[in-house]
Protein backbone atom coordinates (compact mmCIF):
# COMPACT_ATOMS: atom_id res chain seq x y z
CA UNK A 1 0.00 0.00 0.00
CA UNK A 2 1.28 3.49 -0.65
CA UNK A 3 -0.31 7.01 -0.13
CA UNK A 4 0.41 10.77 -1.74
CA UNK A 5 0.41 13.49 -0.67
CA UNK A 6 -0.09 16.00 -2.91
CA UNK A 7 1.43 20.41 -2.19
CA UNK A 8 -2.06 20.57 -0.38
CA UNK A 9 -1.67 17.60 1.51
CA UNK A 10 -4.34 15.95 0.23
CA UNK A 11 -3.81 11.59 -0.11
CA UNK A 12 -4.17 9.47 -2.48
CA UNK A 13 -4.23 6.06 -1.50
CA UNK A 14 -3.35 2.67 -3.73
CA UNK A 15 -3.79 -0.76 -1.89
CA UNK A 16 -3.12 -3.11 -5.18
CA UNK A 17 0.43 -3.85 -5.84
CA UNK A 18 -0.04 -2.66 -9.39
CA UNK A 19 -2.27 -0.16 -11.17
CA UNK A 20 -3.49 0.97 -14.25
CA UNK A 21 -3.58 5.03 -13.71
CA UNK A 22 -4.01 7.35 -15.62
CA UNK A 23 -1.11 9.76 -16.98
CA UNK A 24 -2.66 12.57 -15.55
CA UNK A 25 -2.92 11.36 -12.32
CA UNK A 26 -0.22 13.37 -9.56
CA UNK A 27 2.87 12.63 -8.63
CA UNK A 28 3.01 10.43 -11.83
CA UNK A 29 2.40 13.32 -14.26
CA UNK A 30 4.95 15.03 -12.58
CA UNK A 31 7.57 12.90 -12.81
CA UNK A 32 7.06 11.39 -16.13
CA UNK A 33 6.85 15.29 -17.47
CA UNK A 34 9.85 16.38 -15.66
CA UNK A 35 8.02 18.85 -13.55
CA UNK A 36 8.03 20.05 -10.21
CA UNK A 37 7.32 17.54 -7.70
CA UNK A 38 9.56 17.99 -4.56
CA UNK A 39 6.46 19.90 -2.31
CA UNK A 40 4.98 16.47 -2.89
CA UNK A 41 5.63 13.16 -0.02
CA UNK A 42 4.43 9.49 0.32
CA UNK A 43 3.49 6.81 3.11
CA UNK A 44 4.48 3.07 2.27
CA UNK A 45 2.29 0.70 4.39
CA UNK A 46 1.70 3.01 7.27
CA UNK A 47 5.53 3.96 7.64
CA UNK A 48 6.91 7.09 7.88
CA UNK A 49 6.48 9.64 5.14
CA UNK A 50 8.75 10.05 2.98
CA UNK A 51 9.52 13.59 0.46
CA UNK A 52 10.11 13.39 -3.15
CA UNK A 53 12.90 16.15 -2.76
CA UNK A 54 14.82 13.11 -0.58
CA UNK A 55 14.54 10.72 -3.93
CA UNK A 56 16.31 10.13 -6.93
CA UNK A 57 14.86 8.82 -9.81
CA UNK A 58 16.06 6.26 -12.38
CA UNK A 59 14.79 6.46 -15.73
CA UNK A 60 15.68 3.46 -18.32
CA UNK A 61 14.68 3.42 -21.52
CA UNK A 62 13.80 -0.14 -22.89
CA UNK A 63 13.77 -0.07 -27.05
CA UNK A 64 11.22 -0.30 -28.97
CA UNK A 65 8.84 -1.02 -25.63
CA UNK A 66 8.52 1.31 -22.87
CA UNK A 67 10.05 3.84 -20.27
CA UNK A 68 10.56 2.90 -16.65
CA UNK A 69 11.05 4.71 -14.09
CA UNK A 70 12.36 3.55 -10.25
CA UNK A 71 11.38 6.10 -7.36
CA UNK A 72 14.66 5.64 -5.13
CA UNK A 73 16.18 6.47 -1.55
CA UNK A 74 18.92 9.53 -2.80
CA UNK A 75 20.88 8.36 -0.22
CA UNK A 76 21.26 5.39 -0.21
CA UNK A 77 21.06 4.72 -4.08
CA UNK A 78 24.71 3.83 -5.82
CA UNK A 79 24.03 5.39 -9.34
CA UNK A 80 27.26 4.08 -10.36
CA UNK A 81 26.63 0.42 -9.64
CA UNK A 82 23.33 0.52 -11.41
CA UNK A 83 24.39 2.08 -14.51
CA UNK A 84 27.10 -0.53 -14.26
CA UNK A 85 24.56 -3.30 -13.73
CA UNK A 86 21.90 -2.08 -15.81
CA UNK A 87 23.99 -1.37 -19.01
CA UNK A 88 24.50 -5.02 -19.19
CA UNK A 89 20.91 -5.51 -20.64
CA UNK A 90 22.03 -3.43 -24.03
CA UNK A 91 23.52 -6.75 -25.02
CA UNK A 92 20.27 -8.76 -25.17
CA UNK A 93 18.78 -8.57 -28.56
CA UNK A 94 15.27 -7.41 -28.83
CA UNK A 95 13.39 -9.20 -32.04
CA UNK A 96 9.74 -10.44 -30.45
CA UNK A 97 7.60 -9.90 -27.63
CA UNK A 98 9.46 -12.53 -26.09
CA UNK A 99 12.09 -10.36 -26.03
CA UNK A 100 10.95 -7.89 -24.60
CA UNK A 101 9.69 -9.56 -21.55
CA UNK A 102 12.95 -10.90 -20.69
CA UNK A 103 15.02 -7.85 -20.85
CA UNK A 104 11.72 -6.60 -19.00
CA UNK A 105 12.31 -9.04 -16.48
CA UNK A 106 15.63 -8.89 -16.10
CA UNK A 107 15.42 -4.84 -15.28
CA UNK A 108 13.04 -6.13 -12.78
CA UNK A 109 15.31 -8.43 -10.74
CA UNK A 110 18.57 -5.90 -11.32
CA UNK A 111 16.23 -3.00 -9.87
CA UNK A 112 15.09 -5.28 -6.82
CA UNK A 113 19.03 -5.01 -5.83
CA UNK A 114 18.28 -1.32 -4.75
CA UNK A 115 15.09 -1.37 -3.27
CA UNK A 116 12.53 0.92 -5.20
CA UNK A 117 10.29 2.90 -3.61
CA UNK A 118 7.94 2.05 -6.40
CA UNK A 119 7.90 1.79 -9.81
CA UNK A 120 6.78 3.48 -12.89
CA UNK A 121 5.75 1.66 -16.01
CA UNK A 122 5.19 3.51 -19.33
CA UNK A 123 4.30 1.46 -22.48
CA UNK A 124 4.72 2.69 -25.47
CA UNK A 125 6.67 2.08 -28.66
CA UNK A 126 6.66 -0.71 -31.50
CA UNK A 127 6.08 -3.82 -29.03
CA UNK A 128 4.22 -2.36 -25.77
CA UNK A 129 3.37 -4.76 -23.21
CA UNK A 130 0.05 -5.20 -21.65
CA UNK A 131 -1.01 -4.18 -18.15
CA UNK A 132 -1.64 -7.88 -17.21
CA UNK A 133 2.22 -9.21 -18.91
CA UNK A 134 4.04 -6.35 -17.11
CA UNK A 135 2.24 -7.57 -13.65
CA UNK A 136 3.28 -10.49 -14.20
CA UNK A 137 7.34 -9.92 -14.35
CA UNK A 138 6.96 -7.41 -11.53
CA UNK A 139 5.87 -10.44 -9.47
CA UNK A 140 7.90 -12.84 -10.98
CA UNK A 141 10.89 -10.30 -10.33
CA UNK A 142 10.98 -10.82 -6.63
CA UNK A 143 9.70 -7.06 -6.13
CA UNK A 144 5.97 -7.30 -5.63
CA UNK A 145 6.64 -6.15 -2.15
CA UNK A 146 6.88 -2.84 -3.62
CA UNK A 147 4.00 -0.55 -5.82
CA UNK A 148 3.80 -0.95 -9.82
CA UNK A 149 1.85 2.14 -12.00
CA UNK A 150 1.14 1.18 -15.46
CA UNK A 151 0.33 3.65 -18.17
CA UNK A 152 -0.88 2.68 -21.31
CA UNK A 153 0.61 3.21 -24.56
CA UNK A 154 -2.66 4.68 -25.92
CA UNK A 155 -2.75 7.24 -23.63
CA UNK A 156 -1.73 11.20 -25.63
CA UNK A 157 -1.70 13.01 -22.64
CA UNK A 158 0.96 15.95 -22.64
CA UNK A 159 1.55 15.82 -26.08
CA UNK A 160 3.54 19.46 -25.89
CA UNK A 161 5.65 17.56 -22.73
CA UNK A 162 6.70 14.85 -25.19
CA UNK A 163 7.39 16.88 -28.08
CA UNK A 164 10.02 18.74 -26.05
CA UNK A 165 11.70 15.38 -25.35
CA UNK A 166 12.15 14.23 -28.79
CA UNK A 167 13.28 17.68 -29.63
CA UNK A 168 15.96 18.02 -26.75
CA UNK A 169 18.61 17.03 -29.11
CA UNK A 170 18.43 20.71 -30.59
CA UNK A 171 18.82 23.76 -29.03
CA UNK A 172 16.05 25.50 -26.70
CA UNK A 173 15.20 29.16 -26.62
CA UNK A 174 13.95 30.97 -23.43
CA UNK A 175 11.58 33.56 -23.27
CA UNK A 176 13.53 36.84 -22.20
CA UNK A 177 9.90 38.39 -20.74
CA UNK A 178 9.22 35.06 -18.87
CA UNK A 179 9.68 34.65 -14.90
CA UNK A 180 12.90 33.07 -13.62
CA UNK A 181 11.91 29.59 -12.12
CA UNK A 182 14.07 28.22 -8.89
CA UNK A 183 15.65 24.75 -10.13
CA UNK A 184 12.94 22.13 -9.04
CA UNK A 185 13.68 18.61 -7.67
CA UNK A 186 12.49 16.81 -11.24
CA UNK A 187 14.81 19.67 -12.65
CA UNK A 188 17.84 18.04 -10.84
CA UNK A 189 17.21 14.65 -11.42
CA UNK A 190 16.89 14.76 -15.43
CA UNK A 191 20.19 16.67 -15.02
CA UNK A 192 21.71 13.64 -12.62
CA UNK A 193 19.82 10.80 -13.20
CA UNK A 194 21.38 8.51 -15.37
CA UNK A 195 19.12 7.65 -18.55
CA UNK A 196 19.94 4.16 -19.99
CA UNK A 197 18.95 3.34 -23.46
CA UNK A 198 19.13 0.00 -24.94
CA UNK A 199 21.43 0.00 -28.23
CA UNK A 200 19.36 -0.40 -31.54
CA UNK A 201 18.55 -3.82 -33.33
CA UNK A 202 21.07 -4.51 -36.33
CA UNK A 203 19.64 -2.31 -39.03
CA UNK A 204 19.47 -6.08 -41.28
CA UNK A 205 16.69 -6.89 -38.97
CA UNK A 206 14.70 -3.92 -37.82
CA UNK A 207 11.67 -4.40 -35.40
CA UNK A 208 8.62 -3.75 -36.84
CA UNK A 209 5.72 -2.74 -35.10
CA UNK A 210 3.17 -5.04 -33.57
CA UNK A 211 -0.50 -4.56 -33.55
CA UNK A 212 -1.72 -6.77 -30.44
CA UNK A 213 -5.19 -7.00 -29.77
CA UNK A 214 -4.95 -9.61 -27.20
CA UNK A 215 -3.02 -10.60 -23.89
CA UNK A 216 -0.44 -13.01 -24.33
CA UNK A 217 0.16 -14.65 -21.21
CA UNK A 218 3.30 -16.26 -19.64
CA UNK A 219 2.88 -19.78 -20.25
CA UNK A 220 4.65 -22.50 -17.69
CA UNK A 221 6.99 -23.77 -20.86
CA UNK A 222 8.56 -19.92 -20.95
CA UNK A 223 8.58 -20.13 -17.16
CA UNK A 224 10.32 -23.45 -17.29
CA UNK A 225 12.88 -22.08 -20.07
CA UNK A 226 14.21 -18.65 -18.04
CA UNK A 227 14.17 -21.65 -15.36
CA UNK A 228 17.00 -24.09 -17.06
CA UNK A 229 18.43 -20.88 -18.64
CA UNK A 230 19.25 -19.04 -14.91
CA UNK A 231 20.24 -22.90 -14.06
CA UNK A 232 22.87 -23.02 -16.88
CA UNK A 233 24.30 -19.82 -15.47
CA UNK A 234 24.54 -20.77 -11.95
CA UNK A 235 25.87 -24.55 -13.28
CA UNK A 236 30.02 -23.06 -13.76
CA UNK A 237 29.92 -21.38 -10.35
CA UNK A 238 28.94 -24.83 -8.65
CA UNK A 239 32.09 -26.76 -10.10
CA UNK A 240 34.27 -28.17 -7.68
CA UNK A 241 37.55 -26.58 -7.36
CA UNK A 242 39.42 -28.14 -4.54
CA UNK A 243 42.35 -24.93 -3.84
CA UNK A 244 39.57 -22.28 -4.50
CA UNK A 245 37.17 -24.19 -1.85
CA UNK A 246 40.68 -24.37 0.25
CA UNK A 247 40.57 -20.63 -0.29
CA UNK A 248 37.28 -20.03 0.58
CA UNK A 249 37.58 -21.86 4.00
CA UNK A 250 40.77 -19.98 4.58
CA UNK A 251 38.79 -16.53 3.96
CA UNK A 252 35.94 -17.39 6.60
CA UNK A 253 37.90 -19.24 9.10
CA UNK A 254 36.72 -17.05 11.63
CA UNK A 255 33.79 -17.53 11.05
CA UNK A 256 33.73 -21.89 11.21
CA UNK A 257 35.80 -21.67 13.99
CA UNK A 258 32.76 -19.61 15.89
CA UNK A 259 30.28 -22.40 14.44
CA UNK A 260 32.39 -24.69 15.81
CA UNK A 261 33.08 -23.05 19.53
CA UNK A 262 29.23 -22.25 19.63
CA UNK A 263 27.89 -25.63 18.62
CA UNK A 264 30.54 -27.39 20.98
CA UNK A 265 29.65 -24.90 24.00
CA UNK A 266 25.61 -25.73 23.36
CA UNK A 267 26.02 -29.57 23.09
CA UNK A 268 28.67 -30.32 25.84
CA UNK A 269 26.90 -27.67 28.10
CA UNK A 270 23.15 -29.09 27.66
CA UNK A 271 24.16 -32.14 27.98
CA UNK A 272 26.66 -31.51 31.51
CA UNK A 273 23.55 -29.84 33.02
CA UNK A 274 20.82 -32.56 32.22
CA UNK A 275 23.43 -34.57 33.70
CA UNK A 276 23.77 -33.08 37.24
CA UNK A 277 20.02 -32.28 37.38
CA UNK A 278 19.42 -36.04 37.12
CA UNK A 279 21.79 -35.97 39.73
CA UNK A 280 20.44 -32.97 41.83
CA UNK A 281 23.21 -31.03 41.57
CA UNK A 282 22.54 -27.19 41.81
CA UNK A 283 25.24 -26.43 39.05
CA UNK A 284 22.47 -27.47 36.21
CA UNK A 285 21.91 -24.01 36.43
CA UNK A 286 25.33 -22.63 35.48
CA UNK A 287 25.28 -25.23 32.56
CA UNK A 288 22.12 -24.30 31.35
CA UNK A 289 23.36 -20.61 31.40
CA UNK A 290 25.91 -21.81 29.21
CA UNK A 291 23.83 -23.95 27.33
CA UNK A 292 21.74 -20.73 26.25
CA UNK A 293 24.89 -18.43 25.37
CA UNK A 294 25.93 -21.16 23.07
CA UNK A 295 22.56 -21.33 20.61
CA UNK A 296 22.55 -17.32 21.44
CA UNK A 297 25.96 -17.15 19.81
CA UNK A 298 25.38 -19.82 17.36
CA UNK A 299 22.21 -18.14 15.97
CA UNK A 300 23.60 -14.55 15.95
CA UNK A 301 26.84 -16.18 13.55
CA UNK A 302 24.21 -17.23 11.33
CA UNK A 303 22.42 -14.10 11.39
CA UNK A 304 25.49 -11.93 10.69
CA UNK A 305 25.85 -14.64 7.72
CA UNK A 306 22.58 -14.27 5.70
CA UNK A 307 23.71 -10.05 5.43
CA UNK A 308 26.16 -11.04 2.75
CA UNK A 309 25.10 -14.68 1.73
CA UNK A 310 22.14 -16.99 0.72
CA UNK A 311 20.70 -20.08 1.44
CA UNK A 312 21.78 -21.99 -1.11
CA UNK A 313 25.54 -21.14 -1.04
CA UNK A 314 28.33 -23.62 -0.85
CA UNK A 315 29.34 -21.89 2.31
CA UNK A 316 26.45 -22.65 3.71
CA UNK A 317 27.38 -26.15 3.51
CA UNK A 318 30.73 -25.82 4.90
CA UNK A 319 29.01 -24.15 7.84
CA UNK A 320 26.68 -27.25 8.31
CA UNK A 321 30.04 -28.98 8.64
CA UNK A 322 32.06 -27.03 10.96
CA UNK A 323 28.71 -27.29 13.03
CA UNK A 324 28.77 -31.12 13.06
CA UNK A 325 32.79 -30.96 14.14
CA UNK A 326 31.45 -29.19 17.00
CA UNK A 327 29.01 -31.05 18.23
CA UNK A 328 30.76 -34.59 17.71
CA UNK A 329 34.00 -32.49 19.93
CA UNK A 330 31.10 -32.27 22.58
CA UNK A 331 30.38 -35.86 22.69
CA UNK A 332 34.26 -36.79 23.35
CA UNK A 333 33.92 -33.48 25.80
CA UNK A 334 30.77 -35.69 27.39
CA UNK A 335 32.76 -39.21 27.39
CA UNK A 336 35.85 -37.46 29.09
CA UNK A 337 33.57 -35.11 31.71
CA UNK A 338 31.44 -38.37 32.75
CA UNK A 339 34.97 -40.56 33.26
CA UNK A 340 36.68 -37.71 35.33
CA UNK A 341 33.23 -36.99 37.66
CA UNK A 342 33.13 -38.27 40.91
CA UNK A 343 29.45 -36.15 42.29
CA UNK A 344 27.52 -38.66 41.74
CA UNK A 345 26.38 -38.13 37.77
CA UNK A 346 27.43 -41.50 36.86
CA UNK A 347 24.76 -42.93 39.31
CA UNK A 348 21.97 -41.09 38.13
CA UNK A 349 21.90 -41.30 34.20
CA UNK A 350 23.89 -43.39 31.95
CA UNK A 351 27.06 -41.81 29.70
CA UNK A 352 25.33 -43.62 26.50
CA UNK A 353 22.43 -41.10 27.32
CA UNK A 354 24.63 -38.48 27.56
CA UNK A 355 26.26 -38.81 24.85
CA UNK A 356 22.74 -39.03 23.06
CA UNK A 357 21.58 -35.66 24.21
CA UNK A 358 24.80 -34.21 23.07
CA UNK A 359 24.53 -34.83 19.38
CA UNK A 360 21.18 -35.07 18.73
CA UNK A 361 20.36 -31.40 20.98
CA UNK A 362 23.44 -30.48 18.65
CA UNK A 363 21.87 -31.18 15.19
CA UNK A 364 18.40 -30.03 16.67
CA UNK A 365 19.46 -26.71 16.75
CA UNK A 366 20.97 -26.14 13.55
CA UNK A 367 18.10 -25.70 11.53
CA UNK A 368 16.45 -23.18 14.18
CA UNK A 369 19.68 -21.29 14.12
CA UNK A 370 19.53 -21.31 10.18
CA UNK A 371 15.83 -20.51 10.47
CA UNK A 372 16.30 -17.38 13.53
CA UNK A 373 19.32 -15.82 11.13
CA UNK A 374 17.26 -15.97 7.97
CA UNK A 375 13.78 -14.73 8.81
CA UNK A 376 15.75 -11.39 11.11
CA UNK A 377 17.36 -10.96 7.91
CA UNK A 378 14.70 -10.85 6.15
CA UNK A 379 12.39 -9.08 8.11
CA UNK A 380 15.20 -6.25 8.02
CA UNK A 381 14.96 -6.10 4.70
CA UNK A 382 11.38 -5.79 4.24
CA UNK A 383 11.31 -3.09 6.33
CA UNK A 384 13.87 -0.71 4.70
Amino acid sequence: MIKFFNSKNIPTQYSDTANNVDINVSPIREIVSRKDYSSQSFVIDDGERIYFKDTFVLLVNIKDSASVYFVLDNKTFNKEEAVEKISVLKDMPISDIRDIKLKTLELFKISKQFNPYFVIYHSKGAIPLFFNEVYDLFMFSGINNRTLFYLDSKVEANVVEEKKEKSSAFPSFKNPFKKKEEPNNIEKAKETSPIIENHPVEEASPVQEVRREEYTPITPSWKEELAKEEKKEKAPKQKLNVKEEFKNIKENKFHFLFLTIASFLFSLALSIAIGNAAAGKTICVLFFICAVAGAFLMSYIYIDYFKIKKLKDRLMIYSVVFTLLGIALSALGVLLFYNLDQSGVKEAISRSKLIVIAIMSGIALIPIAVAIGYYINKMKSRRS
